[in-house]
Formats: C-alpha cells, sequence, structure tokens
C-alpha cells in the first residue's frame, strides 16, 4: 500500500526529491561514475590559490554567461570587459583582480538612455574560488556555493580569448569609453 503526502506542498517536494535522484543517476551512469560523489567539501589545511597561479590561468580567457549569452573577459592589464546579447546596447567595462584565493571583477555598465551616456558601476564580484590541498591540488567553489570540486573550473566555463570582443570594440567606440 502506497503511503500519500499529507500536502499538496509535501507531494510536490517529493517529486522534485524523486527527479533530483532519478537525474543525478541517470548522469552519474552516462558519466560512467556510478555512485561516486560529484563534489566534495572544502579540503582540510586547504589554502588559497596564489594570485599568480590564477592570473596565469585566466589571463587572456572569457567566463562565458550561458544564461545570456555573454560573459567576462579577463583582459591584459588587468582589465575586464564584458558583454551580455540580453542588453546589446550595453558594454561593461573595469577591473579584474586576485583576491585570497578568488578570480574578483569590479565593473561599470555604459549604454545610452535618452540620448546621454548612462553609466551603472557594479559591486566587486567574485565568481570562483581557489584552493590547494595539502597535496598542492587545486579544488575550486563557485560564488555562494558550499560544495568543492577537484581542479579547475572545465573549459566550457572559461573559453580562450575574447568571444565578444567585436560587440565589446563596437559599442566602447560607439559610447567613446
Amino acid at each position: 500500500m502506497k503511503i500519500l503526502p499529507s500536502t499538496p506542498s509535501e507531494a510536490e517536494s517529493s517529486r522534485r526529491t524523486h527527479k533530483s535522484i532519478l537525474a543525478l543517476a541517470v548522469l552519474s551512469v552516462s558519466l560512467g561514475i556510478g555512485g561516486a560523489a560529484l563534489a566534495d567539501p572544502k579540503p582540510k589545511h586547504a589554502k588559497a590559490a596564489s594570485a599568480q597561479m590564477i592570473a596565469n590561468k585566466y589571463a587572456g580567457r572569457m567566463h562565458v554567461w550561458k544564461s545570456c549569452k555573454g560573459g567576462v573577459y579577463f583582459g591584459s592589464n588587468w582589465e575586464a570587459v564584458a558583454y551580455c546579447s540580453k542588453h546589446r546596447n550595453a558594454v561593461g567595462i573595469g577591473q579584474w583582480s586576485t583576491q585570497g584565493g578568488k578570480l574578483c571583477h569590479k565593473i561599470t555598465w555604459y549604454s545610452v538612455k535618452d540620448g546621454k551616456l548612462s553609466t551603472k558601476p557594479k559591486e566587486m564580484k567574485c565568481d570562483v574560488h581557489m584552493v590547494t590541498d595539502q597535496d598542492g591540488q587545486v579544488w575550486h567553489s563557485w560564488e555562494s556555493d558550499t560544495d568543492w570540486w577537484q581542479g579547475f573550473p572545465r573549459e566550457e566555463h572559461f573559453t580562450k580569448g575574447n568571444k565578444y570582443k567585436r560587440q565589446i570594440r563596437r559599442l566602447r567606440k560607439k559610447f567613446g569609453v
């Protein structure tokens, strides 16, 4: 005999849990990892990755934003430039840095509003945090995530080069920034 949930919210929660377990099982089998854990807690005695290690890895790469078909490019001289196709007439310009094992950027967005150049400064954002364990293995965690993943983030998240260079160059010229 099947026991039914006592409330609609329990039923929805139960369905979501079953879907999540099923999706994880399918993913595990398709990746050939069986029941292995996909993420871990932060390694004990881990130290923040060095600023030099992070700079060497990410200079000349773009953190891809799939949600808006855009991204932020970590350029030379610590310049960060950004583009989002959902906001085709805006460009982000600022600086990037490494702080305590984190890859960070502070960008001001430029656009034209009512015929005038508009600026919208954003707070410092640190997308990914990297540490090294006692064996020198790199681990990373995404902003506001408690899980840690072995190695650097996958290539699909940080592509080589500036994928939106043409759009960024056009908008910088248009806005004179």
